[in-house]
Order: structure tokens, then sequence, then C-alpha cells
């Protein structure tokens, strides 16, 4: 498995699955991109949690992301990343999470 994308509220409850990387595809753009500060802290094998102050952080560094270096399935699994980042908004009490597999 690979790393999925969740909001999940001030409790740790999952309240919607915004992604989920059956086919390892995210999980393996992440680790490429680990020389990156940011995306070398995303835990492919545990949670990685982001709160409402570092929302907008996550957003700018899912959109910085360089496509170049990838092929066109994995660019398509990104761009479809980008775009469902770029639709919700964390708030104070919610939580973007990263989940490992």
């Amino acid at each position: 498995m690979g790393i999925d994308i969740h909001i999940e509220d001030e409790n740790g409850v999952t309240l919607q699955i915004i992604y989920s990387d059956i086919r390892n595809l995210f999980s393996e753009v992440v680790n490429k991109l680990n020389t990156n500060e940011f995306w070398k802290c995303i835990d492919p094998y545990g949670d990685t949690i982001f709160n409402h102050l570092q929302f907008p952080t996550v957003v700018a560094e899912i959109n910085k992301i360089e496509l170049s270096f990838i092929d066109e399935i994995h660019k398509r699994e990104i761009n479809e990343i980008k775009k469902l980042i770029n639709d919700i908004n964390i708030t104070n009490h919610l939580y973007l999470c990263f989940v490992g597999e």
C-alpha cells in the first residue's frame, strides 16, 4: 500500500479520505522527492499530520512538484492529488493526514 491522504478531526477520527494510493504511485513520487526538506518529512510507513497553520505550506509544496522527472502515469496521479488538495480547506481542529502503510 502507499500513502493515503485523509482529513481528520481533533480526536483523530477520519472525516474524509481524500486520496487512496492503492497503486503506490504517490508513495513512489514522495520517495523520489526525499531530498526536499518538506517531502522527506512525509513518513511512508507512519502518519504525518498537518494542522491549519501548516496547510498553506502543504499546498505550496504540492503545487511546486516538478513533473518533468516522472512518467505520464505518475504525472496524472500527482495532478489529481494537486487538484484534490487545492479544493479542500483545513480550518481549526481539522488536520490533513498523510497515512503511510
